[in-house]
């Protein structure tokens, strides 16, 4: 068999079964003649309607009795006492953290149960710090429920709690920033977007480290790595757009050093030592989003027609939709020949 033809076997092979598929797979003799009937009436039960009509209607209920408890709490939450409202919230949590244990972490249903768990910590931080006014800044409560939640999430191993943990570590970073740090003027406020960005390309980093190095297998899925590079990305071009709009306190030459140096190492590593499509197509996402913010500001202030306006974006988006397909063409080669 032929790579081309081999290529479009596991094209097939990925598919969900199909009578469809059933035929293509008898006609390019994978599945024997005589099983096609058999394989028939083994897929008859394939059908999106069978496969997912069962959890949209749990779905439905669970979302039912949910909408119905949280309009019972808005109606009757200013005359809940206060020691009902954290020892529901407590008993909540001690029993999604025992239905995950006894369910195991291992399966689907015990890392949901683990990961509403996390999420009923923060507004249990919530009814104690608005009762007892412990601070006017958000970024401690965020702070502390990452801490407090960070032991699960190493037990579980999931990639949802992962990627949940790092979304409430970078909110309570940039609450820091926007509320003590930029305020006092700690720092300006373009070099504290360009340390974010740094410090999230440490945490990719040190997951490509563990996964490549360490052979560590619960952080494989992609979102564990293109959560970090996207929040990374989004915040070394922050500072850049800010200069091009002209807002004060913008610098170029530091935060287009990171920003380049950034785009330079994710570009070199995901294109020639591990190639992955999507994440060079969030390093050109982001470049593209500078230039077409430069050429929009551009245009804008020049008062030019709405045409060169529309021929600017095509351009932009054009291009980049060319050239990423151009690299999910050479990515595909690329692996193919390493194989």
């Amino acid at each position: 068999m032929d790579k081309s033809a081999k290529n479009n076997l596991e094209i097939l092979l990925d598919r969900p079964a199909s009578p469809s598929l059933i035929r293509r797979l008898v006609w390019a003799g994978v599945v024997p003649s005589k099983k096609f009937i058999g394989a028939l009436v083994l897929c008859r039960d394939n059908s999106l309607l069978t496969r997912y009509g069962m959890q949209f209607l749990l779905f439905s209920a669970v979302a039912y009795a949910v909408a119905g408890f949280a309009c019972f709490l808005f109606a009757k939450w200013a005359v809940i006492p206060f020691a009902v409202k954290i020892s529901s919230a407590l008993s909540l949590i001690m029993l999604f953290s025992v239905l995950a244990w006894f369910q195991g972490l291992n399966t689907r249903r015990g890392v949901v149960y683990l990961f509403i768990a996390c999420f009923l910590v923060g507004p249990l931080l919530s009814f104690i710090g608005n009762y007892y006014q412990t601070t006017d800044y958000s970024w401690g409560s965020f702070a502390l429920w990452a801490i407090l939640i960070l032991p699960w999430t190493i037990i579980s191993r999931s990639m949802l709690l992962y990627s949940f943990w790092l979304i409430l570590f970078n909110a309570a970073v940039l609450c820091w920033g926007c509320q003590i740090a930029l305020p006092s003027s700690y720092i300006g406020w373009p070099e504290f977007f360009s340390l974010l960005a740094v410090g999230n390309g440490f945490i990719l980093a040190a997951r490509e480290g563990v996964v490549h190095i360490l052979n560590n297998n619960w952080l494989k899925p992609q979102i564990t790595r293109l959560l970090p590079l996207i929040i990374g990305l989004s915040y070394a071009v922050y500072p850049l757009i800010g200069y091009i709009l002209g807002i004060n306190g913008s610098s170029l030459i530091d935060c287009a050093l990171i920003f380049f140096l950034l785009v330079t190492l994710a570009s070199m590593f995901y294109f020639r030592v591990f190639p992955d499509f999507w994440a060079l197509t969030c390093v050109l996402s982001s470049v593209c989003v500078l230039f077409l913010v430069f050429w929009l500001y551009a245009i804008v202030m020049a008062i030019l027609p709405w045409y060169i306006l529309f021929a600017a974006v095509l351009v932009v988006f054009g291009f980049s939709s060319w050239l990423i397909v151009k690299l999910k063409d050479v990515i595909e080669r690329r692996k193919c020949s390493q194989e």
